[in-house]
């Protein structure tokens, strides 16, 4: 079914016009919009040591200087997709490494709700559909009298994919292309990606990653497949990635076998092609 072209309240991002849409009891209840900002990762990180509460919420129509993992920069079209960041408190003994993945899997289930078809999670942190990546998830974390506060930012291409350029490792999609043009509202989206969300950083402070990464595994483009692995320190190796572990670490084994090991900090690179996974 296509969805329906959104009205001018259903693509607003701002509190008067998200609000309503939301479910949730804490999360993004307390709001703050902008039409341009550097960073809503910068401003949401700003925010939480100037004492702002568990869920509050910076969105942003565009950015001039989005971050993804390892400084890149988050290219953010004007009123192109969700450039957002929520600030998650946490106990002392809840490790918050895994979030990311978290934070992933309940946008992937948000859109599947919205009727966005075969969304896929790639390790640790970027979204995909078979034309190529969706939008990525950036979570940075500070810790206070030994308890961790995160960002988790995200950014959603929805209307139009932004020019990455060559040398871009994928080509970049947006809910523009599994909709048939016609995606759903910005705000409609952010509002289903909340509502899933809350729960899941629920569970998450309850049971850590092990209780969602049945989840998660059901959506992964990682597990089960031959990839070039980026340890983040200048070396490259192929590897085939067995399995996602409780604690959130990769693990792999050489492309011809041996032994199992896990990463913790890492990239990898894997083909798309053949309209699927």
């Amino acid at each position: 079914m296509t969805p329906p072209i959104p009205d001018a309240g259903e693509d607003a991002l701002d509190s008067a016009h998200l609000g309503p849409m939301l479910s949730t009891r804490w999360l993004g209840r307390v709001h703050e919009h902008h039409g341009c900002i550097d960073s809503t990762n910068v401003r949401a990180l700003a925010w939480a040591e100037a004492g702002a509460p568990a869920g509050a919420l910076v969105t942003a129509d565009t950015q001039t200087a989005g971050r993804g993992r390892r400084g890149r920069r988050f290219a953010s079209p004007a009123g192109a997709g969700i450039y957002a960041s929520c600030i998650l408190r946490f106990g002392p003994a809840r490790p918050v490494a895994p979030l990311a993945l978290v934070v992933g899997l309940a946008i992937a289930e948000a859109l599947e709700g919205l009727g966005i078809p075969d969304v896929r999670l790639k390790w640790p942190n970027d979204l995909f559909v078979p034309a190529g990546k969706l939008g990525g998830v950036l979570c940075e974390a500070v810790w206070r009298q030994g308890r961790p506060t995160v960002v988790a930012g995200f950014g959603i291409n929805v209307h139009a994919a932004p020019d990455l350029g060559r040398g871009a490792p994928y080509p970049a999609a947006s809910l523009a292309d599994p909709c048939g043009g016609r995606p759903p509202g910005r705000g409609r989206v952010l509002a289903a990606i909340l509502d899933r969300l809350e729960p899941a950083a629920e569970a998450f402070e309850a049971g850590g990653f092990a209780a969602l990464r049945p989840r998660y595994l059901a959506r992964s483009c990682t597990v089960g497949r031959v990839v070039d692995l980026d340890d983040g320190a200048g070396g490259t190796e192929r590897v085939r990635v067995l399995d996602v572990a409780d604690t959130g670490e990769l693990e792999v084994a050489a492309e011809g076998g041996g032994r199992r090991r896990r990463i913790a900090v890492g990239e990898v690179s894997l083909p798309l092609g053949g309209g699927g996974w």
